[in-house]
Order: C-alpha cells, then structure tokens, then sequence
C-alpha cells in the first residue's frame, strides 16, 4: 500500500450463505519504500461454509499501488491463552 491516492484494504469473512463481517483492515499508504514488503496475519474465525472477501479501494486519486503478493492458509485450531 503505498502512494499518496491509496484508500483501503479490508478482509471480510464469514458463511456463504449470510453477511460476511470485517475482520481485517489497513488505511491509507503503509511505508515510504516502494521496495519493502510488509507481511500480515490474520485469524479467520471458524465457519462450517466459509468465505473470505479481499476488497481494496482507491483514495481520492489514482496515485497509489496496493498489491496482494502471496497468501497462505494453514487449517487449524486456535491455541486458547489461558
């Protein structure tokens, strides 16, 4: 996400068959160097019929990159803190 134009990017997830809620989301440019790469992670909750959303949107200009490079799931159960 960089560049001055840049809106959001959101992850939406839930069941396929109801509204998918936000569960991720990053605002605005998020580094000064073209050239690096951030990495994130996200826990999707649990859903028996899941989708998952990725929506970017664009500022007020079209002056800006967002770039999704790479995704992996992994299946598995959350560890509780206890």
């Amino acid at each position: 996400m960089y560049g001055t134009g840049i809106g959001s990017l959101k992850v939406f997830a839930g069941d396929k068959t109801s509204s998918l809620k936000s569960i991720w989301k990053k605002i605005g440019a998020q580094t000064q160097d073209p050239h690096k790469w951030d990495t994130g992670t996200i826990d999707i909750p649990l859903f028996s019929n899941l989708a998952v959303t990725i929506e970017g949107t664009r500022g007020k200009t079209f002056k800006g990159d967002i770039a999704i490079d790479d995704i992996l799931l992994k299946a598995g159960a959350c560890n509780a803190l206890g």
